[in-house]
């Protein structure tokens, strides 16, 4: 049987803090983990929807009320994408500059750029222990003898539907039924924390440009000369509204292939799935170079932290696959790196996974000789739907506790008052992770065969991992732990 069709998971759940990767406080980071053997797309594009991430094969979820840090899910609506001014002027930079060559840089020394992803990525010093046990003891699986059980079900004999007899609080921690809900953190929000563009607007009123302002002075003069509206319009504003010109398209701020041929630069992107990186011994070669070239100049790594074994192990090795059941794009589904290429020159890779409803932004690093072109924005304008930062809009965070997205200039409001907070409004839609849940629909993966949950308490009567299986579906959801395998020994 294939490997790729079954999804097969361990589960990890944490019991103690580690070291944040940004506040960098001690045993103050609380998230739930699962190591993935393998997970089709459709599996993950579920677990994404419900505030999951990864890291090479390590998922992980964070513990949002418990953790110092939360990291908020954020999602960018790539058909109302609006383009800042300041994005345009980094599109047309990078296009000047494959054009015109380096008399067009026209930039001030230390141009820093602000749009490389960390989610992916884990130094060795901020890993979770519990991430570091499954990194280190994964279960030894041969997914290649997982046959499905095609034996009479035994869980048909009685109706037993095991519920759950608690819950996980806002805070992380297990709750009684009747236990008091834990009251809201009345902390600071850190990377969240600045207001947004409609916040800043209600604050302070925009400064009106002088030529708006002149203007307005001139369709002030014409309509007490005893023009009509219509005439005063047409005279004041008629060539900035002329059907004549066309706004430029997003499609225009990009090179033409017709067109790059008498440029100075030669540019190109390749995609490549990471299963052909594994294979292309030299094309990794130049991956690891321009990784361990950009941790070192960015991030103050030393070359020890930057071995060809991490690259692999966090930002190449994937658990991803294909069921081949869905229609995919031209490059399929699974885990790809994104290549930048200049002149043959390897000058920025973004790491991404393309899923069934989005494409995922993993992880992205550039040579630092090119920061002036501010290579972190380009990447995510050139692959729209990477935009994961909340200068692009429209962008939406993902409620905590509902799993509902929500615009995030309604929710940097409430985060200005607290770190933590539930951004659906409607009492009415329960916490996703306070209520009951049926574990009985949960399938799991024992001595190789796949059976629901009670069959295999059936099997293993002292088996004492109730408390775990109810928190376990509590965090993945009904419907994924239906087509997920957890892995029981």
């Amino acid at each position: 049987m294939s490997r790729n069709k079954f999804s097969v998971v361990e589960n990890y759940p944490d019991k103690h803090g580690s070291r944040c990767g940004y506040c960098k406080s001690h045993n103050s980071s609380f998230s739930s983990g699962l190591w993935a053997h393998s997970m089709s797309v459709r599996e993950y594009q579920t677990l994404i929807d419900r505030g999951w991430r990864r890291s090479g094969h390590y998922m992980y979820k964070p513990s949002m009320k418990q953790t110092c840090c939360p990291s908020y899910t954020i999602r960018c609506d790539v058909g109302d994408l609006q383009m800042s001014k300041s994005q345009k002027k980094v599109l047309k930079k990078f296009y000047n500059y494959l054009k015109f060559g380096d008399t067009q840089r026209n930039f001030r020394s230390g141009t820093s750029i602000g749009s490389d992803s960390v989610d992916g990525y884990m130094p060795d010093d901020v890993i979770p222990s519990h991430m570091e046990q499954a990194t280190s003891e994964p279960a030894v699986i041969d997914l290649e003898k997982i046959q499905m059980d095609t034996s009479p079900s035994k869980e048909a004999e009685g109706s037993i539907c095991i519920k759950s007899k608690s819950k996980i609080g806002d805070d992380g921690k297990k709750q009684n039924d009747n236990a008091e809900e834990t009251s809201d953190f009345n902390l600071p929000s850190t990377s969240l924390g600045k207001r947004g563009p409609e916040v800043e607007s209600e604050a302070r009123p925009q400064q009106r440009k002088a030529k708006l302002i002149r203007l307005e002075n001139k369709y002030n003069k014409l309509i007490r000369r005893g023009m009509t509206e219509e005439e005063a319009i047409q005279l004041t504003y008629g060539k900035k509204t002329s059907p004549e010109k066309k706004a430029r398209s997003f499609e225009d701020y990009f090179p033409r292939p017709e067109d790059v041929s008498y440029f100075t630069h030669k540019f190109r992107v390749d995609l490549h799935s990471v299963s052909e990186l594994e294979k292309n011994t030299v094309l990794l070669e130049e991956t690891h170079r321009l990784f361990s070239k950009y941790q070192q100049a960015v991030h103050g790594d030393t070359p020890e932290k930057c071995s060809k074994e991490q690259l692999i192990r966090f930002l190449v090795d994937s658990p991803l696959f294909d069921p081949k059941s869905i229609q995919a794009p031209p490059s399929g589904f699974g885990s790809f790196h994104q290549q930048y290429w200049l002149n043959d020159r390897l000058m920025a890779v973004g790491v991404i996974d393309i899923l069934p409803s989005c494409v995922s932004s993993v992880y992205f690093f550039y040579d630092p000789d090119f920061m002036f072109l501010s290579l972190g924005t380009y990447g995510a304008l050139h692959c729209p739907k990477m935009c994961y930062k909340r200068k692009f809009c429209p962008s939406y965070l993902l409620c905590p506790e509902t799993f509902t997205w929500h615009r995030i200039e309604k929710c940097l409001v409430l985060l200005e008052k607290s770190k933590y907070s539930r951004f659906e409004e409607d009492p009415n839609v329960v916490n996703k992770l306070q209520c009951d849940v049926d574990v009985s629909k949960a399938m799991v993966v024992y001595k190789h065969r796949p059976m629901g949950y009670l069959r295999y308490k059936q099997l293993n009567p002292d088996a004492d991992d109730e408390d775990e299986m109810i928190e376990y579906v509590q965090l993945v959801g009904e419907d994924c732990c239906q087509n997920l395998l957890l892995y029981r020994s």
